[in-house]
């Protein structure tokens, strides 16, 4: 055979091998663990997954409640005095500016009530519930209760006081008197002493006051 067709044959031949195997699938054997070196130690992948930790911000302390629901009842409760000044009228003429501001008041009351305990917020919807029938549009038109509007207002502000902590109560006109016998008896000792440490003329003059003073009552008494 002729050396230049044999050349030919094999040259052709190799194309035809290359271009089957690169066309086929390639298989990966996994290695084999046996023929590995046992002084190698593998260590197994880990995963790191990132966690974002996420805080809800706090909530309002009951103080801070009780706070915003003071100030909410001194809004409600300076608008419904300002209203029963005006004789629950706008420009003369009767209105509900009164009438709503009862409803807020008590629920807000009842509502700091059960958060407080505070007896002044159970006054508080007692005078709502007393109020709220006599400051309806209805009730202003029929103008029944516009004589007590004025005392009516001047309780909505002294509410007001008392929830603000405001509210400064007047003293009693006259000082209180001793309660007890001791008490009685201790000032009469203090008033001996005092009485016996003047002097004989000092004694003097103050009988002769008390004797004035008493002639005088006793000539009252007898006109």
């Amino acid at each position: 055979m002729n050396t230049q067709i044999v050349a030919t044959i094999i040259a052709e031949g190799s194309k035809l091998i290359t271009e089957w195997l690169r066309v086929q699938p390639v298989k990966h054997e996994p290695a084999k663990l046996d023929n590995l070196n046992p002084n190698i130690k593998f260590v197994p992948e880990t995963t790191t997954i990132k966690t974002t930790v996420v805080t809800q911000p706090h909530g309002v302390s009951t103080a801070e409640t009780v706070n915003y629901q003071k100030h909410e009842l001194s809004k409600e409760l300076l608008l419904m005095e300002k209203h029963l000044q005006q004789g629950c009228q706008i420009n003369g003429t009767p209105c509900d500016c009164c009438e709503k501001h009862p409803l807020v008041i008590e629920a807000l009351a009842q509502e700091t009530l059960g958060m407080t305990g505070d007896p002044v917020y159970s006054d508080l919807v007692d005078w709502t519930k007393k109020t709220a029938p006599k400051t309806t549009a209805a009730a202003a038109k029929s103008k029944m209760y516009t004589e007590e509007y004025p005392q009516m207002a001047v309780e909505a502000r002294e509410m007001r006081k008392k929830i603000m902590g405001t509210l400064v109560e007047a003293p009693s006109a006259e000082p209180e008197k001793p309660k007890c016998a001791t008490c009685e008896s201790a000032v009469k000792e203090q008033l001996i002493k005092r009485i016996k440490a003047l002097s004989p003329e000092q004694k003097e003059i103050l009988k002769n006051r008390l004797m004035e003073r008493l002639e005088a009552e006793v000539g009252q008494s007898e006109v």
